[in-house]
């Protein structure tokens, strides 16, 4: 496997006497490959390294009517996600998704407690996730866990923002967040190895 750029560099300028350089590390390649399929397995069956690898948010949510509290997922690849609370014993949805077709959780009729941190499982293969339902409620989010030390850091695009409607080209209408966001682990000081490859980070508010 390669792509455009190593197509350029390898092979049509240095033709066959350059394709070692092209095949890369054959170890690196088995382990990543090796780690993929099994972390979709894990999380196909909801197991292993699919419970391990999982985000903690600690807010507090009251119960609204369907529709208003959405959570959106991209995945790295093919996969599965599940949202539960009281440590994974109480599920608020187990659903598979594609990079066409991003899993969509509704948790507007749950109620969530800052004390009482709930989970989304299947942190490895996240690679953008929208968690501005809970942007006027955050105490904290931890999504330090799903870095993977084969697979690396998967999140890239991060969405924590209030919601905003455009009035005009200088207005933005809104409400402001009071939230102090920490782009650690929740228990620690230090930086946070997930977001290696974060991109876009959306704080608005």
């Amino acid at each position: 496997m390669y792509n455009q750029s190593g197509y350029f560099k390898y092979v049509e300028s240095g033709g066959a006497d350059w394709l070692a350089w092209l095949q890369g590390s054959r170890t690196s390649h088995r382990h990543w490959w090796i780690s993929t399929s099994m972390n979709y397995y894990d999380a196909k069956w909801s197991c292993g390294s699919f419970d391990e690898h999982r985000i903690r948010i600690f807010a507090d949510k009251a119960i609204n009517p369907t529709g208003t509290d959405i959570i959106t997922i991209k995945p790295t690849s093919d996969t599965f996600f599940k949202v539960a609370q009281s440590e994974g014993k109480t599920s608020l949805g187990f659903l598979s998704a594609t990079r066409q077709s991003p899993a969509v959780f509704d948790v507007s009729t749950a109620a969530f407690s800052a004390k009482d941190p709930s989970y989304i499982y299947g942190g490895t293969f996240v690679e953008e996730i929208d968690l501005s339902c809970f942007a006027e409620k955050f105490k904290a989010a931890d999504l330090s866990l799903c870095y993977d030390n084969v697979l690396g850091a998967p999140i890239k695009k991060l969405n924590v923002g209030i919601p905003y409607t455009v009035v005009d080209s200088n207005t933005y209408s809104g409400k402001v967040s009071g939230t102090q966001f920490r782009l650690t682990g929740y228990d620690s000081t230090t930086g946070n190895d997930a977001f290696a490859n974060l991109q876009i980070l959306d704080i608005t508010g």
